[in-house]
């Protein structure tokens, strides 16, 4: 295991960047803003990624899938052709829900989302789009490491910078955003300078069928992937959104930093189990179920252990460095979300490698139905918990929804391929 080995060590460090540049983000702007601001500046972020992010989820799955193939096989006029694809579908898909999204605006009536709000966020769709298609590509030609960097400390790096730079020049709440929009497009000459020189992006005449491209079965994969990606995304990112529609900007600021600390309890199933694919996979295809078995059951420990630690660490230490890293006393309410979400991430942990299996071993349709069965509980549990208890309540509508998926999906798992993703002995 000389290959894993290595694999999670470079990405324990791409992770360890990506979470400190994250927490360094979180720390500034909730520091500079009023926990007001700050919590309607989250509130209008998650919900650009839930309107924006998901139609796009299967697409960049899916380019990755597929020139990851083309990339083995060194077919280079493919993989031009795949980005062109790409690039086209993330653009009309941008342009289309930016579209209707301005609709909404000119007919509606938005406190702190004026035309220049909107423009940037309308920019923003395109660029976010076309960075996450850039990154789905670095991924499938072996450059991994490079996209996790990229994606995560370079871009939040130059968020910061840009930030601390202009907020004095404009509006509390879209200095955050015009500050994604500016790192975003200084990354992307970056990605589209680094991809050029690995493979030359000059598009000649296509000596091949690109039919290849439009067949029925890449489209029922795209459908597939899109709603399996899509569904996860929304489980996670809905519950700030249904916060802010039955809360106030407030609640969404502790949720925020309740959000962002409890997550870390997550790190070992998300980083670690990534670091174990290919073994996964391999061992599937070889039919050896019990070593299968043993990897499943060693990952879960790991994750599960990491955990435990984390959730160890907020209980005991909370209360000392919430207020060190955050000047606002009342972010001191952060405390009990946070602790109920590490808590969910403890059982997510010990049920989670199920959904991984499921995903890197073709049972999508399966999963999808019980994420849309979880969504609809989710979205019951929302109306009654989330209005009396705010944050708290959130959070204890994630722990409902992570159990039920950790469960539900792990069972499923033991069901198709006779696997307990969370055997502990």
């Amino acid at each position: 295991m000389v290959k894993s080995a290595e694999s999670i060590f470079k990405v324990i460090i791409a992770a360890a960047l990506s979470i400190f540049s994250s927490f360094l983000i979180v720390i500034v702007i909730a520091n500079t803003l009023d926990v007001k601001s700050f919590g309607t500046y989250s509130f209008i972020l998650n919900n650009f990624y839930l309107i924006f992010g998901l139609p796009l989820m299967g697409s960049y799955n899916f380019l990755t899938k597929l020139i990851s193939k083309e990339f083995s096989r060194k077919n280079y006029d493919k993989i031009r052709y795949a980005i062109k694809w790409g690039l086209y579908f993330v653009s009309i898909v941008s342009f289309t829900i930016s579209f209707l999204v301005s609709i909404i605006y000119f007919l509606g009536d938005f406190e702190n989302i004026n035309f220049s709000f909107y423009i940037t966020l309308f920019l923003l769709a395109f660029v976010f789009g076309y960075i996450n298609c850039f990154i789905s590509i670095f991924r499938a030609i072996k450059m991994g490491s490079f996209a996790q960097l990229s994606e995560a400390f370079i871009y939040n790096t130059l968020i910061i910078s840009i930030f601390l730079l202009s907020f004095k020049y404009f509006d509390p709440v879209y200095a955050p955003i015009f500050s994604r929009l500016s790192a975003g497009i200084i990354l992307l000459v970056l990605l589209i300078y680094v991809l050029n020189r690995k493979i030359s992006l000059s598009y000649k005449e296509m000596n091949f069928d690109v039919k290849f491209f439009s067949n029925q079965l890449w489209i029922k994969d795209i459908f597939l992937i899109s709603s399996f990606f899509g569904m996860d995304f929304l489980l996670r990112n809905i519950p700030m959104t249904y916060l802010g529609i039955f809360s106030t900007s407030n609640e969404i600021a502790y949720f925020q930093i309740a959000l962002k600390f409890g997550l870390l309890a997550e790190f070992g199933l998300l980083y670690i189990g990534r670091a174990y694919q290919s073994n996964i996979v391999d061992l599937y295809l070889k039919n050896d179920l019990k070593n299968l078995q043993k990897l499943c059951s060693k990952i879960m420990k790991i994750s599960l252990s990491i955990s435990l630690f984390v959730l160890i660490v907020l209980y005991l230490f909370s209360e000392v460095f919430i207020p060190i890293f955050f000047n606002d006393p009342s972010y001191i309410k952060s405390i009990t979300p946070m602790l109920i979400v590490a808590g969910s991430k403890v059982i997510y942990s010990y049920f989670g490698l199920g959904p991984m299996l499921l995903w890197l071993l073709g049972q999508n349709k399966s999963h999808i139905y019980i994420l849309m069965i979880i969504a609809v509980i989710q979205l019951i549990l929302s109306f009654y918990f989330i209005p009396i208890y705010g944050a708290i309540g959130t959070a204890i509508v994630v722990v409902f929804s992570d159990f039920l998926k950790g469960k539900l999906l792990n069972d499923l798992c033991y069901k198709k391929f006779g696997i307990k993703s969370n055997k502990l002995f």
